[in-house]
């Protein structure tokens, strides 16, 4: 791919300006700290409270001692340390040369108020036998050798599906990062609690704090927790001696985007249970699969509406005027149509030009800034640089309300809240930034409002080297644990942990990506798989479509009309077939009827506002032999007949 000096000039000067609006008008305090950061304050909090620190004692009143250490020598209230009496100088046994001082251990002490030369503390405790007590000139001290201390697996005290071992394994991280603390091996104290079936959350009772001593040889331990204070989430952590069951320490720090469980899902998690009577029934629009598992059946008239030199790159449905009926969103290389079909009948409600300096490429919809009213999140090339745009509704137009430059957006509806929820669906908004010699560089991040901006918050866990398109999260274990569901470039399906590892590949094909584009100025559609760059990739959906409480993952099935390799003939075909994880794979569930056209995009929702679920699909004529391009809008009725 070739890219001319001017792109990248402007590039350049696109990073430097939105850099410098980064760190000129963007505060810093638009939402609470990322876990990672959180979890580094909690490890300054627990290292300020084992700093390297040395005086004496200048006074004595009554129980209070009065150190030569204060504040600027980083002496905090609640600090322990101990009293040591310097003895008998310690000498050569040959040259008499001296040695230095035996010290004697006198006392463990508190501090109990701070000033910025000088503090106060109170005796905790003697030292054994109890011979001595401070007095003045004694020496204090709190030692700068490693602590060794043991870091117990995070307690989640919430109702989200947090990973805790996450959380833990950062914890000791920081903890050994700066070398005051000797970290028991976390991987060996998993071992331990698993072998003595003790469990995370009753460590602490009984005599495991003293077989837990004696294992870890330490007597300290730092627990730590996730909780919910009034709708916001804080990480708590405190330090506590296992053989007094002592709290010596604590801190908390407030936390956004915590990281949340990923695994391989338990075999046979998803099998279904018998079928429903009378549920469904197949008609000839869907073909239920003879290797499918049992119980379900789907059927449906079907509503057909064609389009004549109109190539449709995607579809959306939703109430975008909030007037009570759904709306049929498609996207064109230059312009957005909201459509409406009500009594089997379509029109035209507004629409969108964005001339043909832009060519859009992928729509979302969801209402992420919480407003009640849907946006639509457009990603488009403005005269060859990536942007993306978010559109609503007002009075009956799309009014662009907000655009990011070289920024590929993406929303991925992950799980359901549950009835109480305003939004059913929790959504989250992924973006990934354009390359200068790619079509797109680094991680994938995630994005969220912040008043009327959106504003990137961190990276998002996925695998290495994911592009942005291609890929849906789904909880295949209904645990909350999201893994990750990809068509690859190679049109096969996989299913993988958040991490990468891959349990599932399958030996079918599917995909068949109907647009393809050049990242440059030439964005004209391929004839070879080397000249372009950008695969519009299958959306991948994620949903109940027989309501037994079981998600199913929908996918594109196109076929070439050529061959994989040399795909200039174009889509030959298309339909979108449901899948179900079966304990140990995908297995096919049911099958749309193929439709003669490649299958560009699809949705499930109430198209046709008759109160029922349906299967939306748009295709398009990408054969290169013809030169007129059409489109078709298919309604296919999912319908209930009994409960």
């Amino acid at each position: 791919m070739r890219l001319g000096f001017d792109f990248l000039k402007n590039g350049f000067l696109y990073l430097l300006f939105f850099a410098f609006l980064s760190v000129g008008f963007f505060p810093t305090n638009l939402y609470s700290l990322n876990y990672t950061s959180a979890i580094e304050v909690l490890s300054k909090k627990v290292h300020t409270y084992y700093p390297h620190v040395e005086g004496s004692i200048v006074a004595i009143k009554g129980a209070d001692l009065y150190l030569s250490i204060g504040s600027r020598n980083r002496v905090v209230k609640g600090l322990t340390i101990g009293v040591f009496r310097q003895g008998k100088v310690f000498k050569h046994p040959i040259t008499g040369e001296s040695l230095g001082s035996l010290e004697k251990n006198v006392a463990e002490i508190k501090v109990v108020d701070v000033r910025e030369k000088f503090s106060i503390a109170r005796v905790v405790r003697l030292a054994p036998g109890g011979e001595l007590v401070p007095r003045v000139k004694d020496k204090v001290r709190a030692s700068s050798a490693k602590i060794s201390i043991a870091v117990l697996p995070f307690v989640n005290l919430t109702d989200e599906p947090y990973s805790t071992d996450l959380l833990t394994r950062e914890l000791a991280k920081f903890l050994l990062k700066r070398g005051r603390f000797d970290v028991f091996d976390i991987d060996q104290l998993e071992v331990w609690l698993l072998k003595n079936g003790i469990p995370e959350d009753k460590i602490l009772q009984g005599r495991n704090p003293i077989s837990l001593r004696n294992e870890v040889r330490s007597d300290m331990a730092i627990q730590s927790t996730v909780v919910d204070i009034k709708g916001k989430t804080f990480l708590k952590s405190k330090i506590i001696s296992l053989s007094s069951k002592r709290t010596l320490f604590e801190a908390i720090s407030s936390v956004d985007n915590l990281p949340y469980e990923q695994g391989v899902p338990k075999k046979g998690a998803l099998k279904r249970g018998k079928r429903r009577r009378g549920f469904f029934a197949f008609g000839g629009n869907f073909q239920r699969s003879t290797s499918g598992l049992p119980g379900v059946s789907v059927m449906g008239g079907v509503k057909a509406f064609h389009f004549d030199k109109l190539s449709v790159r995607g579809i959306a449905v939703s109430d975008l005027d909030k007037d009570g009926k759904n709306e049929l969103v498609v996207l064109t290389s230059t312009q957005l149509i909201a459509f409406q079909i009500i009594n089997n009948k379509i029109r035209e409600l507004f629409r969108y030009d964005g001339g043909v300096g832009n060519d859009f490429r992928w729509m979302d919809v969801s209402d992420l800034n919480s407003n009640g009213i849907p946006e639509l999140y457009v990603a488009t090339y403005e005269h060859d640089n990536l942007t993306s745009l978010v559109f609503e509704v007002k009075q009956k137009k799309f009014v662009k309300i907000f655009s990011k430059r070289n920024v590929f957006f993406r929303i991925l509806k992950t799980r359901n809240k549950g009835p109480s929820s305003k939004d059913k669906d929790v959504s989250l908004l992924l973006g990934q930034s354009q390359g200068f010699d790619e079509p797109f560089s680094g991680a994938i991040r995630r994005y969220t409002w912040s008043k009327d901006k959106i504003v990137e918050i961190s990276s998002y866990n996925l695998p290495e080297e994911f592009e942005i398109l291609g890929f849906s999260l789904w909880d295949i274990d209904r645990n909350g644990k999201l893994n990750v569901i990809e068509i690859g470039k190679d049109d096969k399906l996989r299913v993988m942990s958040r991490s990468g590892s891959v349990f599932y590949k399958s030996a079918e094909f599917f995909g068949g990506p109907v647009h393809r584009f050049h990242s440059n100025e030439d964005r004209r559609t391929s004839t070879t798989i080397s000249e372009f760059d950008i695969l519009i990739r299958s959306r991948i959906k994620v949903a109940d479509t027989d309501e037994d409480g079981i998600d199913e993952v929908l996918v594109i099935a196109n076929e070439y009309s050529g061959t994989r390799i040399a795909p200039g003939l174009g889509i030959s075909g298309g339909q979108i077939v449901s899948l179900v994880w079966d304990g140990s794979g995908l297995s096919e569930f049911w099958r749309s009827k193929k439709l003669s056209q490649g299958v560009v995009d699809f949705e499930v929702g109430d198209g046709d506002n008759d109160g029922r679920k349906d299967l939306i699909l748009i295709t398009t004529d990408t054969s290169m032999l013809t030169s007129n391009a059409s489109s078709k809008i298919y309604i296919y009725d999912i319908k209930k007949y009994g409960k």
